[in-house]
């Protein structure tokens, strides 16, 4: 896509961060795919692979807004590159060892460590004072980047991506072949090799100027901390959003990504036949959920687009309101295609939700912009979490199909409290 391309062309170090957050996803998104297949081997019991998955998004309930007062504090510069630092050599680190506890210790790492990092290209991608001043001067007019922020999001959403597919397969297929160790040592090279060499030439080339001719805006936000977060909530329009934010995570990365293969199982078995073939529900489940970063690295950036011609506002709504519709569908019919198919539409439109809640996010007015990101990311990580907690209700008889249809009730009830509560500036 020409937007794409102008887009990485003209905001060269947005790309670069993001590239390096690609680099940094390596070995979390391994761990999803490995844990629970090797849990018996690396002595980990089902909890505690449970444990393990969700704890990183646990601790960003507060290291978000940790995040926000550590960059008041200290800037930008040296915590985004103890962040990269060490979210990465958590990768690597993983090899050493697989004891419950340790594990344990580095997902707290790498959660607080990716609460910076995102909130830091975040911001980087929204303020309108960090706009690419090395453009051509017809492309570097502020009022023509705040234009671009869905395109922006979109870049963001698409390349951050390819980092949680390729360490989806790449893992999976190294420690399936060979070991966990050996994966985590080879991921982990790469993931803190890559990491770091494009980090030296973002600091070369777009850090050091940037953090101190801004300086004046970059470090002095409203409030620090849980202070801030008390202040958003008292704001119904930006609660609107925030529960838009927490039904759309809650949804696909919480509920579906959990209960997919469950729901297959209690339709088809261990097998489910399409035409004359048979394919096993592990199988199936892990090629339906993983194409989730396919849709977010292919679509996003088109997603982008289509939110910056469009009222984010408006569209934010009727997406909202379309998914509900879509998971109500997926409750209902249990037609194998219809199965196996339509999670790929969800998907689609997660990705343009997720690109819509940053964008309305940063177009919302009043508070400091590293706050509100902070609040957005918390909603998304707190709706992830509490996902598949969720399917404790299945294990006390509730079916897959009645949660399913649940998520389509809240998606339906945040898309009217939008409505309700927000105002045509956010």
């Amino acid at each position: 896509m020409k937007e794409f391309k102008d887009i990485c062309r003209h905001h060269p170090d947005k790309l670069i961060l993001c590239v390096i957050i690609a680099f940094s996803l390596l070995g979390d998104s391994m761990l999803y795919a490995v844990l629970p297949a090797k849990a018996g081997i690396l002595g980990l019991s089902v909890g505690q692979v449970g444990i393990l998955l969700s704890i990183n998004r646990i601790i960003r309930f507060g290291s978000n807004f940790w995040a926000a007062s550590i960059f008041r504090r200290f800037g930008t510069e040296i915590p985004f590159a103890a962040a990269v630092l060490a979210g990465t050599a958590t990768t690597l680190l993983y090899g050493f060892h697989q004891g419950f506890l340790y594990l344990l210790v580095m997902r707290l790492i790498w959660g607080i460590s990716y609460s910076l990092m995102r909130l830091k290209i975040l911001v980087h991608i929204f303020s309108d004072d960090e706009y690419d001043s090395r453009a051509s001067q017809e492309d570097s007019r502020p009022e023509e980047n705040k234009n671009n922020e869905g395109r922006l999001s979109g870049l963001f959403q698409s390349v951050t991506r390819t980092g949680g597919l390729a360490g989806m397969i790449l893992g999976g297929f190294l420690a399936g072949g060979f070991n966990f160790s050996l994966a985590a040592y080879l991921l982990g090279a790469i993931s803190v090799g890559g990491s770091l060499l494009l980090l030296y030439f973002y600091f070369r080339f777009y850090g050091s100027k940037r953090e101190d001719e801004k300086k004046g805006e970059v470090v002095v936000p409203e409030k620090s901390g849980l202070v801030s977060l008390f202040n958003l909530i008292r704001d119904p329009s930006f609660v609107a959003l925030l529960a838009a934010g927490l039904a759309v995570h809650f949804t696909t990365r919480g509920v579906i990504n959990s209960s997919y293969g469950f729901y297959l199982n209690q339709l088809y078995g261990e097998e489910i036949g399409i035409f004359v073939w048979s394919f096993s529900i592990a199988a199936v489940s892990g090629m339906v959920l993983s194409s989730r970063y396919l849709f977010d690295i292919v679509f996003s950036p088109f997603m982008g687009y289509i939110s910056d011609i469009l009222d984010s506002r408006v569209l934010l709504k009727a997406a909202l309101i379309a998914q509900g519709f879509l998971l109500v569908i997926f409750a209902l019919v249990d037609v194998p295609l219809v199965v196996l198919l339509l999670p790929g539409a969800i998907f689609m439109l997660t990705s343009l939700l997720v690109v819509l809640l940053y964008v309305n996010t940063a177009k919302f007015t009043g508070y400091n912009l590293r706050i509100r990101m902070a609040g957005m990311t918390t909603a998304g990580d707190v709706g992830a979490a509490l996902g598949p907690l969720a399917l404790n209700l299945v294990g006390l008889g509730l079916t897959v199909q009645r949660l399913y249809i649940i998520c389509a009730l809240f998606l339906l009830v945040s898309a009217a409290l939008y409505h309700r509560d927000s105002r045509p500036d956010g």
